[in-house]
């Protein structure tokens, strides 16, 4: 729950960190999902963090077995970096990217 109110720029970008290492090494571990979908209410984040967020949340979607819920999301962020300009995000995030596609 903490996640969804942190507001200092290095504080979000700390815990973005963690996020991304604990999706892409440990996917099934327990309350990921629920601890992605709280920093997804972060206020504070920007739409290129968003984008990459929803990647990993996508990616641990599928790899704990909810395929619609990944498709859906990544149908969602696909969209919102083509909108927001943040294409480059998608070439940072390839391992997730390929992943999923």
């Amino acid at each position: 729950a903490g996640l969804t109110v942190l507001a200092d720029r290095d504080d979000v970008a700390m815990a973005l960190v963690w996020l991304r290492h604990m999706a892409q090494v440990m996917p099934g571990r327990p309350g990921l999902a629920a601890a992605l979908r709280a920093m997804a209410d972060n206020p504070h984040l920007t739409a290129r963090q968003r984008v990459g967020l929803d990647l990993w949340l996508a990616h641990v979607l599928r790899r704990t077995g909810d395929l619609p819920g990944a498709e859906a999301i990544l149908r969602r962020t696909l969209g919102q970096a083509a909108e927001h300009a943040s294409l480059a995000i998608l070439a940072e995030e390839k391992a997730f990217l390929s992943d999923l596609l």
